[in-house]
């Protein structure tokens, strides 16, 4: 079961999630640095991982694009997902090892909300609404229908039930006719 800690470090936002697995605890991050335009240039290691409780840290880098700016990440069973501002939706594979492109053919591959339940995979994109896959990115369904604002900032699945944060407010998705109920309008939500 993974924990979700929100911590400043520094001049770094990490978003740091602890896994136990085998018996063996494991904290990775997400380095989201407060730096110039310049010295992002230099920054390509968007996630790091630590098998000592922090003590040190690993780039886990390999299969991502040198320039990835990650925005979110999350875990899919034992692998990891990352979404990126710029370069799309990524999984890890091999244990951890490798990561992987799943973005397959979203429209935009800047990714403003991630939600992860099981294998299902949820994904606002940027301007372009809400998808969803349950095959790791082989096959994208667009489930923004009727959605007002394709503004999604953020993602929820409650019971069953996906809601959704938009630049106007928040909406549910009622899945048996495929349109999306307004329950609060009048503010941008960033999270849920």
């Amino acid at each position: 079961m993974s924990i979700r800690l929100k911590q400043f470090l520094f001049y770094t936002l990490c978003l740091i999630l602890i896994n136990s697995c085998n018996g063996q605890e494991e904290i990775t991050a997400q380095l989201v640095p407060q730096l110039t335009t310049e010295q992002k240039e230099d920054i390509r290691q968007p996630v790091y991982v630590s098998t000592d409780q922090g003590y040190t840290w690993t780039p886990l880098t390999k299969g991502l694009p040198a320039y990835a700016e990650g925005s979110f990440l999350d875990t899919i069973g034992q692998e990891l997902i990352l979404a990126t501002d710029n370069v799309g939706l990524f999984l890890t594979t091999d244990g951890r090892t490798n990561w992987k492109n799943i973005s397959g053919k979203l429209p935009n591959p800047k990714i403003n909300a991630l939600w992860t339940e099981g294998d299902q995979i949820f994904v606002g994109v940027y301007k372009a609404g809400v998808y969803t896959t349950s095959d790791f990115g082989k096959n994208w369904i667009n489930i923004t229908y009727d959605l007002n604002d394709k503004k999604v900032q953020a993602l929820r699945l409650i019971n069953k039930e996906l809601y959704v944060g938009i630049d106007s407010g928040i909406s549910r998705l009622d899945q048996d006719t495929q349109t999306w109920v307004p329950l609060f309008t009048g503010a941008q939500i960033l999270s849920l």
